[in-house]
């Protein structure tokens, strides 16, 4: 469809108000998307809930599986090319689509997974070797498998008295 020169003539005084409206627009769009997502993740924290986002490996990795498993430590085996590498998680980033894309760890140990060949129970220091650094990145791509291990806090008799080493996993 072709405008004509009047009604060109009749909208050009009121280009700039019909350019903030869309501008506006879109940008009350976005500011809508955003605060329903913000209270979608406040209300509905889980996996579980009945307005849960598709995203499996947000939950599994935030460790909100449900409003009875909160999970306040995470750690993950990873077995990348006969090594399995062990450690806290730190963070994990997905792609485009929503899905695992790569793992940060930290305090990682590492063993290859031949040490479990033979059927002698060593201790955990004799079959894992520390890796140096603060993080290591695991592309998900190339991990055949990952176990995750959800550890809860538990509080003692004060609200003070709650430590570090007192997890319990599940």
């Amino acid at each position: 469809m072709k405008l004509s020169a009047h009604e060109l003539s009749t909208i050009s005084p009121d280009v700039l108000r019909i350019g903030g409206y869309f501008c506006g627009l879109y940008f009350a769009a976005y500011l809508l998307g955003k605060l329903s997502q913000f209270f979608m993740l406040k209300w509905n924290p889980y996996k579980t809930s009945m307005f849960a986002f598709d995203t499996p490996w947000y939950y599994e990795l935030k460790g909100k599986l449900s409003a009875q498993q909160d999970a306040q430590i995470i750690k993950l085996s990873c077995l990348q090319d006969g090594v399995l590498y062990y450690g806290f998680l730190e963070d994990f980033y997905l792609d485009k689509d929503g899905q695992l894309d790569r793992l940060a760890l930290s305090d990682v140990s590492r063993r290859t997974i031949n040490d479990d060949d033979d059927n002698e129970q060593s201790d955990r220091e004799q079959r894992y070797y520390p890796i140096k650094g603060d993080r290591l990145i695991l592309k998900y791509g190339d991990i055949s498998n990952v176990n995750i291990e959800y550890l809860y806090l538990t509080r003692l008799n004060s609200p003070s008295e709650t430590l570090a080493h007192d997890v319990q996993s599940e």
